[in-house]
């Protein structure tokens, strides 16, 4: 049993796919690179967005748009009232879903599932 277990942990910490993935986009006129959430990210960005009341595409701005090649993230928290304020535009449309997409979220059925809550109890049903 505890070579099955050594195996497996073995393949897995070894793994390729424990990376994540990222992949350049142009956001506003800049190239940026958009990097796949981590666990650990997903938490630290959860806790920003209840601590300062922040929308999932604002947090996701500050935590997953790198300077292209490096570790240094584009956005700081001093940014936060410039980033809530963007208008939701192709570029943001475009960062959200290289997040998503990187995530395996199928952002589209949340939106249209959103939607789709929000009419059923406006009319009633």
């Amino acid at each position: 049993m505890q070579n099955m277990r050594d195996s497996i942990r073995a393949l897995i910490l070894d793994s390729k796919n424990a990376a994540p993935s990222s992949r350049l986009i142009t956001f506003l006129g800049a190239e940026i690179e958009v990097r796949q959430p981590t666990l650990d990210g997903i938490t630290k960005m959860t806790e920003m967005k209840e601590n300062q009341g922040l929308s999932d595409a604002t947090a996701m701005l500050i935590f997953y748009a790198f300077v292209p090649g490096t570790n240094e993230r584009v956005f700081e928290e001093g940014d936060i009232e410039f980033l809530k304020n963007l208008p939701f535009s192709h570029d943001v449309a475009t960062f959200i879903t290289a997040v998503g997409e990187m995530s395996n979220i199928d952002l589209q059925v949340k939106v249209a599932t959103k939607n789709s809550e929000e009419t059923d109890s406006a009319s009633g049903q």
